[in-house]
């Protein structure tokens, strides 16, 4: 999404002198005033037209959409959660899945002199957000460039310019499907054979959610002494019992992982003592298959442990969970740290990591 600052425009009755005749002159003035700054304003595009020929871009793909259902309108001003933006795409804007994409015409966006090929990259951008159920992709192809029409750090009005005909077709095709992306010479940042551990926790990484099951469980992120890593640590409280295990997950968004590497979870546990049941690892992956009303979320594949938990004294006890032959249609993972039902004591995950083989 294309950032922009939020600039109210000043009062224009701030200075006036408001005696009779003044304000009377000022009333019998605003009408002209009205018609000669609508003369003077540029005129906004029909938004549609940028649905429209998405389709017709897909089309040329080979997919049928239907993009009539989504909502498109401008507004004067586009903040959310406190942050302007100069185009937003909602994929569930009311609740009850509606598709909204919105426009500022904000003078600090300039999209009233933006030009159509910078106004075409930033709708679409806000297409992959409210129809194609995409999220910001910062990875980077190696040249520099992005790697993709959702990147969000780059300039976004500007992903492609006019007459790069070969660089348009790219990301379009790229939004449309991910896997576009393979046949390009990417940046990984790293080389896996030296390197090959693609996301490591640190108690820096606050994007961990905590489940406590209504105040059941008790989890806390910490730095460990001595040569330990930093810990996530899980345990049920002792004068409550709960049916559902505690957990911890943490969402990640467009892994950028090559094609067909075995992606491995691996995570170290330590217990003085666990009773009953014991804790477990998940790993759950995701795709958004496109379809003729838009893509959906939909979970292709579910690893867990909390079949056969570990429990009693765990010292330094590590588990595996691996994704064989990883596949960049994926758009996000989930990593779950458990302590099952019913599980007494406290354990604490350690080493959290994702190690990535080509």
């Amino acid at each position: 999404m294309a950032n922009s600052k939020s600039r109210k425009a000043p009062n224009p009755f701030h200075y006036i002198n408001r005696s009779p005749a003044t304000f009377l002159l000022l009333l019998l003035s605003l009408p002209f005033m009205a018609c000669q700054e609508d003369n003077d304003a540029p005129a906004l595009p029909d938004l549609t037209i940028y649905l429209d020929r998405f389709e017709e871009e897909a089309r040329q793909r080979g997919y049928d959409l239907d993009l009539s259902n989504v909502d498109v309108a401008y507004v004067d001003e586009l903040e959310v959660d406190g942050r302007p933006f100069c185009g937003w795409g909602y994929s569930d804007y009311d609740g009850f899945g509606l598709r909204r994409i919105e426009i500022s015409t904000d003078n600090f966006c300039g999209w009233q002199e933006r030009s159509d090929i910078e106004r075409e990259n930033l709708f679409f951008h806000e297409i992959g957000h409210a129809f194609l159920n995409r999220s910001h992709d910062e990875s980077l192809l190696c040249d520099g460039s992005p790697l993709s029409l959702m990147n969000s750090t780059s300039n976004g009005w500007e992903i492609y310019e006019e007459g790069e005909e070969e660089e348009r077709a790219y990301y379009i095709s790229e939004l449309i499907d991910r896997l576009a992306a393979s046949g390009q010479c990417i940046d990984y940042t790293q080389s896996w054979v030296n390197d090959s551990v693609f996301y490591q926790f640190t108690v820096e990484d606050d994007r961990w959610v905590f489940n406590s099951r209504e105040g059941a469980y008790v989890g806390a992120v910490s730095s460990a002494d001595g040569s330990a890593g930093d810990r996530i640590s899980l345990g049920l409280l002792p004068e409550n019992a709960s049916g559902e295990s505690g957990r911890w997950f943490r969402r990640l968004n467009n892994p950028n992982i090559p094609e067909c590497a075995d992606v491995t979870l691996r995570v170290t546990m330590n217990s003085e003592q666990l009773t009953v049941r014991g804790a477990a690892i998940s790993i759950r992956a995701f795709r958004a298959p496109l379809g003729k009303g838009g893509a959906q979320d939909e979970e292709y594949l579910f690893l867990t442990t909390t079949e056969a938990p570990v429990s009693g004294k765990l010292d330094n006890y590590v588990e595996e969970l691996t994704i064989p032959c990883y596949s960049r249609s994926t758009t996000f993972i989930v990593l779950f740290l458990r302590l099952m039902a019913g599980t007494q004591g406290e354990v604490s995950f350690e080493d959290i990591e994702l190690v990535v083989k080509e």
